[in-house]
């Protein structure tokens, strides 16, 4: 479809974005996830008779490096919107997240075939092919973002005269998150309080990454900003894996 505008309702569960979106007739529960390319679960892949068509290797959430199965998925419908011929990565993580009885993510690769906004306060999406269709004028404040080769959203995060790459993750249901490298330049004054945990930093959708050990340190951090955008007294958790902001910022 050339013009377009649909407005779908989601259910937020455990910080994440589910939506259902029909394949081949029938509807999948799927996480909107801007971190990650589109994603089927293995069971879904075969129940689909979706084929490998290539293997990539690729970086977990804790920075692990992990080999994932490549396809197509010939048609996805979102609200009656269908986003044809998209690659999609095959993974066997259902068993990781029982309780969400999901079946897949659709992610950035897809959703930057269309325009996105998410209300979470009416628990509502608007897709869109033009910006103009969206109620992006009321908003106060705007933030520029530049994107990589997969389409996942990236902006500054300003600690005093640090500008760090961050990434919004729409599938990361934690606050913020930055590498731990950052931490030893921070300058003293603007950290209330720091604690450190050791523990899973986080799971990602692969397997090996349920027992990865790390230590975290929480940082009670006086200020922030994202462009003119000021936060004050937020807990930074400092880890191993890549800058990101997750839904419970």
């Amino acid at each position: 479809q050339k013009e377009f505008k649909k407005e779908i309702p989601f259910v937020s569960s455990d910080e994440f974005i589910l939506i259902k979106v029909e394949i081949e007739g029938k509807q999948y529960n799927f996480i909107l996830d801007t971190g990650a390319l589109n994603v089927v679960s293995e069971e879904l892949a075969k129940e689909l008779d979706i084929e490998t068509i290539s293997k990539s290797n690729g970086i977990s959430s804790t920075g692990k490096p992990n080999e994932i199965k490549l396809a197509k998925l010939p048609n996805v419908k979102i609200g009656g919107i269908d986003f044809n011929n998209t690659a999609t990565a095959i993974i066997d993580f259902k068993k990781q997240f029982p309780c969400l009885k999901i079946d897949g993510l659709i992610g950035s690769n897809l959703m930057k075939l269309a325009v996105w906004e998410v209300n979470n306060e009416n628990k509502k999406i608007i897709i869109t092919n033009s910006i103009d269709k969206t109620n992006v004028k009321e908003y106060q404040k705007i933030i520029n973002f530049t994107t990589n080769v997969q389409a996942n959203p990236f902006f500054e995060l300003n600690f005093g005269n640090q500008k760090i790459k961050t990434l919004m993750d729409l599938g990361h249901n934690t606050n913020i998150n930055i590498q731990e490298k950052f931490l030893r330049n921070i300058s003293r004054k603007n950290i209330e309080k720091e604690i450190k945990f050791r523990g899973n930093s986080s799971i990602g959708i692969f397997k090996d990454n349920i027992d990865t050990v790390s230590i975290v340190t929480h940082v009670k951090v006086k200020e922030l900003s994202i462009e003119n955008l000021k936060f004050e007294n937020k807990i930074v958790s400092f880890t191993k894996g890549d800058s990101k902001i997750g839904t419970s910022f």
